[in-house]
């Protein structure tokens, strides 16, 4: 009786030992918690400008700026505003997509000044010598004043949201001009093809010398610190070299 009490005893022993294995196996990593959900959520931001011209369109078209009676010596300005109807604070560019038409801007050289003037940005920008020939502010330029009308520039950094701008575009005949402007459409595109100072201009395949007139423009909002983009390749290409 005394073995079988001891086998009885140590079962149960054994059997305490296991529950109390077990009972430790559940609690090991145990932890008190309070969980909380949430959602992450947004909107992007917009960029957006709004503008308009300063009336003289007569095809119902806002930005259409139309230079009328010309004349040597008289500045002949128009005007565009701008509105940021966006979200988010902008930079403000003029950017003139046509490269032929800049191209012929670029080509009064001493006949004719433009000046880009924006009254909330502070940019001045004239050329008495309009010449994409000769880089601008290059050293050994025939005029230090020459200067090219460039494929964009910057009218206003950091624009806030609904804050606006107003830019003007001056052109000015020079005095010098001869009768052979009389009745002629401002502008006219494209050139002949010419080199000058080791490049060359070559006329677009298919389009006639003088077929088009007036500057194409565009003005453009970018989130801040960004530039609309080569949107504009020159049309210059180095002049070939003579095989002699």
């Amino acid at each position: 009786m005394k073995l079988k009490f001891k086998i009885l005893g140590l079962v149960l022993a054994v059997c305490l030992v296991a529950g109390l294995a077990a009972f430790a196996s559940h609690a090991t990593g145990a932890y008190f918690s309070d969980t909380h959900s949430g959602t992450v959520t947004g909107a992007y931001g917009a960029i957006k400008i709004s503008p308009s011209g300063d009336g003289t369109a007569t095809d119902g078209n806002s930005l259409d700026m139309i230079f009328s009676n010309l004349m040597p010596g008289v500045p002949a300005t128009v005007t565009v505003n701008y509105t940021n109807t966006g979200v988010n604070p902008e930079d403000v560019y003029i950017v003139f997509p046509n490269a032929d038409a800049l191209k012929a801007l670029n080509d009064y050289g001493t006949y004719a000044s433009v000046a880009i003037v924006d009254n909330a940005g502070g940019v001045n920008w004239v050329s008495n010598n309009l010449n994409d020939y000769v880089p601008e502010g290059s050293t050994g330029s025939p005029n230090p004043n020459t200067y090219y009308v460039p494929e964009q520039m910057l009218l206003q950094s950091n624009l806030a949201s609904g804050y606006s701008g107003t830019m003007t575009f001056t052109f000015t005949l020079a005095g010098k001009a001869s009768d052979a402007w009389e009745n002629q459409p401002w502008n006219a595109y494209p050139n002949a093809t010419e080199t000058k100072d080791g490049e060359t201009y070559t006329t677009p395949a298919g389009e006639t010398v003088g077929e088009y007139n007036g500057l194409p423009y565009e003005i453009v909002a970018t989130q801040v610190g960004q530039t609309p983009g080569p949107i504009v390749l020159p049309p210059l290409t180095p002049a070939p070299i003579a095989p002699w």
